[in-house]
């Protein structure tokens, strides 16, 4: 039930997201085991803010056995690694996760972890949340409920808001700062609050020792934001100094300018490595890259935009680009072409000229394989790639032009061992 006092703030039932037939269907079968089931947080804020909704969690009244058997029930498999603290994913179609939690309040922090308590109390469940605009509530038929009374105001005007006193709820959760910074970033346009500030200053030692883990995370997010705003928000953490125990102890304020970081706005990566590794020497390049939360796949793509740094020329003539090309494939040439760009100062358009001339390779299929040079007389081993790299060098030198037959004509048999002419 909602309490009479409760404002309906607005309504989220026209919203493309949340007329899904799955997530109806959810409505449905918890009101049918008499509990209430209602959607909460950044699904709404988003959806108040005009921004993308790309994940939909829950608050229910049910407990956390019950919101497994309602699941279960409904033929939906559930995943329950945060039972203790009421969360249950449960698996809709197309393996879409929605995460259904029971009402709860915290009643013991430690900076990170919590002892909760669960409840039936809307009320109860929203002060427990961080920030005002998290804690708007929308049940089956749309209608938006603010129980705080604020939240929806602070979203229309764009205010990062702690619930309660900001010390207080930071000492709860020490990320919460690193998050504060993220909102800020990506949903306020004004001077950030002087005394959520002053909050983060006197408990900078404590926030500095909060896993790289799950600073990474939200610093990665940050990354998605306008060049301008992340710039003011990254100079007021350096003047917190929150990042140094991280080894983001320095970046090229340049980088801001810089049109390849300014347009590649949603390449988190290739921002991450500009922001914090590109102006560092080799020596320390290799260092912070194993030291920070990267996957290999990760580390792979890092090295290449290290290489396009270190190998600036490749983009002064066509032979030099023909070469990448032919050493690498083409999304890895793309990379390095980007990051060689943007080291030089490179006009946009130039890069564009750069990246056509790596893409031709994809439109031509390299028509010798390792299988021909078999065929030909040559034995498995490392001769077969050498010849195979030799062969694409001249193959892409003419232009993509020469057959099969002409380039085989390049290599000769000689005493049992291929010879390259």
């Amino acid at each position: 039930m909602v309490p009479h006092n409760v404002h309906i703030c607005c309504s989220v039932a026209n919203e493309k997201w949340f007329r899904q037939e799955e997530l109806h269907y959810l409505f449905d079968i918890f009101y049918q085991s008499g509990v209430e089931l209602k959607i909460v947080g950044g699904a709404i804020r988003n959806s108040i803010m005009g921004y993308p909704v790309r994940e939909i969690d829950f608050a229910t009244n049910a407990l956390p056995d019950e919101t497994i058997r309602i699941a279960h029930q409904h033929k939906f498999s559930t995943y329950t690694v945060g039972k203790k603290h009421g969360t249950i994913h449960i698996i809709g179609k197309n393996k879409t996760v929605y995460e259904v939690t029971t009402l709860r309040r915290d009643i013991s922090t430690n900076g990170r972890h919590s002892v909760v308590q669960f409840g039936t109390s809307w009320l109860m469940d929203a002060q427990r949340r961080d920030f005002s605009m998290n804690a708007l509530y929308a049940d089956k038929n749309g209608n938006v409920y603010d129980y705080l009374g604020n939240g929806f105001t602070d979203c229309q005007n764009r205010i990062i808001r702690f619930i309660g006193d900001a010390y207080t709820r930071i000492q709860e959760d020490y990320l919460r700062a690193f998050r504060y910074f993220r909102f800020a970033c990506l949903y306020s346009q004004g001077p950030l609050d002087q005394k959520t500030l002053n909050a983060i200053q006197s408990l900078q030692k404590h926030i500095s020792e909060v896993s790289r883990e799950r600073v990474c995370h939200e610093l990665r997010i940050m990354l998605g934001a306008s060049s301008q705003r992340l710039q003011e928000i990254l100079w007021e953490i350096y003047d917190l100094r929150l990042l140094y125990a991280y080894g983001f102890d320095s970046f090229s304020n340049a980088v801001f300018n810089n049109p390849y970081f300014v347009r590649n706005q949603g390449d988190i990566l290739f921002r991450l490595w500009m922001l914090f590794y590109q102006h560092r020497s080799y020596a320390d390049y290799r260092h912070y890259n194993e030291q920070n939360v990267l996957s290999q796949k990760e580390k792979k793509r890092m090295n290449l935009f290290a290489y396009g740094k270190a190998n600036c020329d490749i983009l002064q003539s066509r032979n030099d680009l023909l070469h990448l090309v032919s050493e690498f494939e083409a999304k890895e040439a793309k990379d390095i072409v980007l990051s060689a760009c943007a080291v030089l100062g490179e006009e946009c358009a130039r890069y564009k000229k750069y990246v056509a001339q790596v893409e031709r390779q994809q439109v031509f299929i390299f028509p010798v394989t390792g299988q021909d040079l078999l065929q030909n007389g040559f034995k498995q081993g490392r001769e077969i790639g050498h010849t195979l790299r030799y062969l694409k060098k001249i193959w892409i030198n003419s232009d993509y032009t020469l057959t099969q037959k002409k380039l085989i004509k390049h290599i000769t048999i000689s005493d049992d061992k291929k010879k390259i002419r």
